[in-house]
């Protein structure tokens, strides 16, 4: 039976408050319920950012191509939903529902997505683009913990850097997936089809680790360096810098696992990092002048009153990241190099 109410319009362009929000999600569950007086959300490019939209009922919504960037989506109920390129960076998404939720080309950097259920969601390549610099899925740098992606879609969908804890992708779709610099402990990867995932420059538990066939997936784990080699390799930098160049050794610690160890003081001017591991590491003082960060995982990383000028953040990941009095902007004596890649923290 055709219903004999006017048929929702998509809303367009807007930046709405959460009050508006909190209305038109009031509709929705009206819909829902096949109230005469019942709108479907149906939102597109929308401006949500920021907005406290938590434990709300938005099953079946439409929210394509919105910025929900730092948005508290705790509890929410999003089954169903078509979030198509839609942006939930920052979000906090912990004990949302995203069940055969449609999440083609969204994005989810830094996200907190604790507890999330996305069992049966697509995140896969294959995804309609309504904007021209649409990307495929990522949740770059995400929190997830005790999530669960069983039967999801997850082809090709980036999740470089993210803290990846207790969560479950049994019988889902990660072919040509990216996991590379991400810290992954006791995950089920049971039943997955996985040929092609990368875990470059990733942590592993024993039990994941496991889970993986080598054959198939491409595994090269971020090595950890033990101390006397650290500080032998500190001391070979030291010399090199002193020097010029002329004697020791510049220190490169790409791929490597640095995580939580304190570097405070040291001199780090000029060392290579690339796609490290540094999460919840200590850099009280240090001097990062000119360090190649690019790719590194600085998840929790303490930075206060560091001297930051001109190193490279460029696709770091920075969740959580301490600034407290860094010193940060161009190269003392030189001209042209800047701090590059760091991302603006609240």
């Amino acid at each position: 039976m055709s219903r004999l109410w006017p048929a929702a319009q998509t809303i367009t362009d807007l930046r709405l408050t959460a009050e508006a929000f909190c209305r038109v999600a009031e509709l929705h569950l009206d819909w829902r319920r096949q109230r005469r007086e019942g709108r479907r959300c149906m939102l597109q490019k929308c401006d949500l950012s920021g907005l406290d939209l938590s434990g709300l009922n938005l099953e079946g919504a439409i929210l394509v191509e919105c910025n929900l960037t730092r948005a508290r989506l705790r509890g929410v109920n999003l089954k169903g939903a078509d979030l198509r390129g839609s942006r939930f960076d920052e979000a906090d998404l912990a004990d949302a529902h995203l069940t055969r939720a449609d999440l083609r080309g969204a994005r989810f950097a830094d996200a907190d997505l604790s507890k999330v259920a996305a069992d049966g969601a697509d995140l896969s390549e294959a995804y309609v683009t309504l904007s021209p610099d649409a990307l495929p899925a990522a949740f770059r740098g995400a929190w997830i913990r005790d999530a669960d992606f069983s039967d999801a879609r997850l082809r090709g969908v980036d999740f470089s850097g993210a803290q990846i804890a207790n969560a479950a992708f049994r019988n889902s779709d990660i072919r040509n997936a990216r996991f590379d610099s991400s810290e992954i402990a006791n995950a089920s990867f049971t039943g997955a089809r996985m040929t092609g995932a990368r875990f470059i420059g990733a942590t592993m538990d024993a039990t994941s680790l496991l889970a993986l066939d080598p054959l198939t997936v491409e595994i090269n784990q971020a090595r950890l360096v033990p101390q006397s080699e650290l500080r032998a390799r500190l001391v070979a930098h030291h010399d090199w810098i002193d020097s010029l160049g002329k004697n020791g050794v510049r220190l490169d610690l790409s791929h490597c696992d640095l995580r939580g160890l304190d570097l405070s003081g040291a001199n780090l001017s000029a060392a290579v990092l690339r796609g490290s591991l540094l999460s919840n590491v200590t850099c009280a003082q240090t001097r990062l002048l000119y360090t190649d960060l690019t790719g590194a995982n600085l998840c929790g990383a303490k930075f206060s009153r560091a001297d930051l000028r001109g190193a490279n953040f460029s696709g770091a990941f920075q969740r959580d990241l301490s600034l407290d009095s860094a010193r940060i902007g161009a190269m003392p004596y030189v001209r042209g190099i800047e701090t590059k890649g760091l991302r603006a923290h609240p």
